[in-house]
């Protein structure tokens, strides 16, 4: 067919599946984010904090978004998981920005040890670079969190865009999927 390579794709059906991907790779690592609550001493988010989201956005899909495939369906996908990605990508952001403003003032204090010797004021300003160190690090948490948020969000999207139903996944469930047979209890 002549002049076929010019079809451009409507716009949800390009950026539904970008936003999906996306939110699945975002999700920092945990063991990272787990050394840094161990370190400051901080909670992690809850472990059945993504089995919370996914039944919670299921439960929102299923009452909220039009049942019918088409363009309303595709753009209530688009704008539930556009709230999950907007809230993580912030979160995220404001956590680098936090640790930016806490290496400079680690740094202040280092270069004020130096020149000046320790004082009180050091003691101040020590004090305050390790509060936003501390600060960093809770926020860092709290966009760990909204990141798997964000990615649970998208699980559920996804399949809702396939037009599966999603259904809540047992441990066994997971290990059968993951490694091929269950894991025998002893």
């Amino acid at each position: 067919m002549a002049g076929s390579n010019n079809v451009v794709q409507f716009p949800l059906r390009r950026v539904l599946p970008e936003q999906v991907a996306k939110a699945f790779e975002g999700v920092p690592d945990v063991r990272e984010v787990g050394n840094i609550a161990e370190a400051f001493q901080l909670e992690m988010p809850s472990q059945d904090l993504r089995d919370q989201v996914e039944a919670s956005v299921a439960a929102f899909v299923l009452n909220n978004v039009p049942p019918e495939k088409g363009a309303r369906r595709e753009a209530a996908l688009r704008d539930l998981l556009t709230t999950y990605a907007e809230r993580a990508e912030t979160a995220a952001e404001v956590a680098r920005d936090a640790w930016v403003t806490a290496e400079a003032a680690q740094e202040g204090v280092v270069l004020r040890q130096q020149e000046q010797g320790t004082d009180a004021a050091l003691e101040i300003l020590s004090q305050r670079a390790n509060d936003l160190t501390e600060q960093a690090a809770q926020l860092t948490i709290t966009a760990y969190g909204l990141s798997v948020e964000r990615a649970a969000a998208a699980r559920v999207v996804s399949l809702a865009q396939r037009g599966e139903e999603w259904k809540p996944t047992s441990l066994r469930e997971a290990e059968i999927a993951v490694f091929g047979l269950a894991v025998v209890e002893g």
